[in-house]
């Protein structure tokens, strides 16, 4: 449950965890992680349509 609400809160909360505490930062890792396969994922849709 932690690691949801995590993912709801803002970018900026996000790197003023990851500044305070390992978890942060891990948290913060886990979120660019994920925020990149979902660019990948519209990317590889944007491009299929276009096509």
């Amino acid at each position: 449950l932690r690691q949801v609400l995590t993912f709801q809160t803002s970018i900026g909360d996000l790197k003023a965890l990851s500044g305070k505490s390992l978890m942060g930062f891990i948290s913060l890792q886990s979120w660019s992680i994920r925020s990149t396969i979902h660019s990948n994922i519209y990317d590889f849709i944007s491009t299929k349509i276009t096509i």
